[in-house]
């Protein structure tokens, strides 16, 4: 790493930079500036760190690697590492002999990713030399990959389920739960005991609707809470009030939606 970086200014003439959205150009620039980049483009960055220092929203950083906007860059979640596929396109130089030396010591310390499949495809030269690790990704950045996480503690059943709750929470709570153990084993035991994911997603619903953006309410819109044997069914069942009290943004914004719809539906009616 280093407090200095050369990028080329045929950036901002390469195809895929020009097709790329405003956002993802700024998300571009700063993974292969940052001051975590390295010689491989292979290395740790969380999410909430780039929103942090790039000031672009958690969510669009997530769709930004997961809807193939970004062309080179290739995120695992559940590691959170990213690869930048042509790093060293943009900003070149530094000695072979140290950067080979570089690129062996990050292999080294980061060997948990999957990811250096993909910089051994791109740098078929250090094949010989680096150990590929077992779990090829695919070609593009990739969704959750709860299921690994899941095999590896040999806890399938419902893997998909338990994934479309925990998305559907972090989408109505604005929240990023990653799918580990921790946060899966409620949701897994609650549907071994015959609720359903729209049994749970009501859950949800029921409890943004009175939780969210309440000062001290609004950090037990997390699985352990919500999704607790002794709690559901009447988290299930308490239906929010519609009247008397002020509407809660998430109230409002349903509302709107509802409305739309609605109009929609008329108008193809």
């Amino acid at each position: 790493m280093s407090n200095y970086r050369t990028v080329l200014t045929k950036l901002w003439n390469d195809k895929d930079v020009l097709a790329t959205p405003k956002d993802g150009k700024l998300l571009f620039l700063y993974l292969i500036t940052n001051k975590l980049i390295n010689n491989s483009g292979v290395y740790e960055i969380p999410i909430a760190t780039i929103g942090h220092e790039t000031k672009i929203p958690a969510e669009t950083v997530r769709k930004l690697f997961s809807n193939g906007s970004l062309k080179n860059i290739f995120y695992d979640f559940e590691n959170e590492m990213v690869f930048v596929k042509n790093a060293r396109r943009y900003h070149p130089g530094g000695n072979p002999a140290k950067v080979e030396k570089g690129i062996l010591n990050e292999y080294r310390q980061t060997t948990k990713t999957p990811l250096w499949n993909l910089f051994l495809e791109v740098n078929p030269c250090f094949k010989d030399i680096i150990e590929t690790v077992p779990e090829p990704l695919q070609k593009g950045s990739l969704p959750l990959p709860i299921p690994i996480v899941l095999n590896n503690n040999k806890n399938v059943e419902f893997e998909s389920e338990v994934l479309e709750v925990l998305t559907y929470l972090n989408a109505m709570a604005d929240k990023e739960f990653r799918p580990s153990e921790e946060n899966s084993v409620n949701i897994r035991a609650r549907l071994k005991d015959k609720y359903t994911v729209a049994d749970c997603k009501l859950v949800i619903d029921n409890k943004v609707a009175t939780w969210k953006d309440h000062k001290r309410m609004d950090e037990y819109l997390r699985p352990i809470t919500l999704f607790c044997k002794s709690k559901f069914d009447g988290y299930r069942n308490a239906k929010p009030k519609t009247g008397g009290g002020k509407e809660t943004p998430g109230q409002a914004k349903r509302k709107q939606i509802e409305k739309i719809l609605s109009t929609q539906a008329q108008l193809e009616g």
